[in-house]
């Protein structure tokens, strides 16, 4: 599933009207994200939660360096297949 702009708080909480639908997939691709906040991880790690429960683990695309900072902040990064910029 592919996102763009800012992921947050706001964006999380409305997200999680749609975890049947998100947490199906087994890939989010972040390339056009611009801001990612630490609500839209715990979304992120529910959603890799979910994936690992069925056996995969959630891949995100565009795993930029914030990202990966953030992640490895909280202790979370090894919850997904990260697919960093180039």
């Amino acid at each position: 599933m592919k996102f763009d702009g800012s992921l947050n708080a706001a964006w999380a909480a409305s997200s999680w009207g749609q975890q049947a639908q998100l947490f199906a997939q087994d890939e989010a691709d972040l390339t056009e994200v611009v801001r990612l906040d630490s609500a839209a991880l715990a979304l992120l790690v529910k959603w890799s939660q979910a994936c690992q429960a069925r056996g995969s683990r959630l891949r995100i695309l565009g795993a930029d360096d914030n990202f990966i900072k953030l992640a490895s902040l909280y202790g979370v990064a090894e919850l997904f297949e990260l697919a960093p910029l180039h």
